[in-house]
């Protein structure tokens, strides 16, 4: 799945705020968009209501990103921004 560049900002976005540079658990740019162009590759952006389906304008709070193998799917990433966890 190639991920329009406005997504991989968002992508981008709640990485650098969700993982402290300390530890080096961020992916770069590069790596998220290499890991989407692999055909069993997805990823999903989740609003700051919940929602998967964001407009241009709403908030990203969180993305994940997986990859499909037969009949399992393996999840590579996902992050939460700081503002928007603990929120049940």
């Amino acid at each position: 799945m190639i991920a329009p560049p406005d997504d991989i900002d968002r992508i981008m976005s709640v990485m650098e705020q969700a993982f402290s540079p300390e530890y080096g658990e961020a992916w770069n740019r590069r790596q998220v968009s290499d890991a989407l162009v692999v055909g069993s590759c997805r990823y999903g952006l989740i609003g700051a209501d919940g929602a998967e389906q964001l407009s241009e304008e709403a908030d990203t709070a969180g993305f994940f990103m997986s990859r499909g193998i037969l009949d399992e799917e393996e999840l590579l990433l996902f992050a939460i921004a700081p503002q928007y966890r603990r929120r049940g």
